[in-house]
């Protein structure tokens, strides 16, 4: 580790994590699981137990990983099917403190 960072890993599918989920004006906020994934939408379990579809292009996500970090990422970059981000994961996601 150099200058205080450490190497956090990046998720290549978002099922399965917790997300807090921001429009991109900042008028409506979900939080919950990631229950489905497909190239344009996001399937959230929120806390309450309602199921929401959300399109990726409409909002932020901010996913905390297993580790405890947090990272976020606006979901015009994480349009397409999980396996086609894996090359451009570096460039789109940021660590949120």
């Amino acid at each position: 580790m150099q200058g205080g960072t450490r190497r956090i890993r990046i998720p290549i599918s978002l099922v399965g994590y917790k997300a807090r989920v921001v429009s991109l004006d900042g008028s409506r906020v979900f939080s919950g699981t990631v229950i489905e994934e497909t190239k344009n939408m996001i399937w959230l379990r929120t806390e309450d137990g309602k199921v929401v579809r959300l399109p990726k292009a409409g909002f932020r996500l901010i996913i905390t990983l297993t580790e405890g970090e947090r990272i976020g990422a606006d979901g015009r970059y994480l349009i397409g099917r999980p396996a086609d981000r894996v090359r451009a994961q570096k460039r789109m996601w940021i660590k949120v403190t």
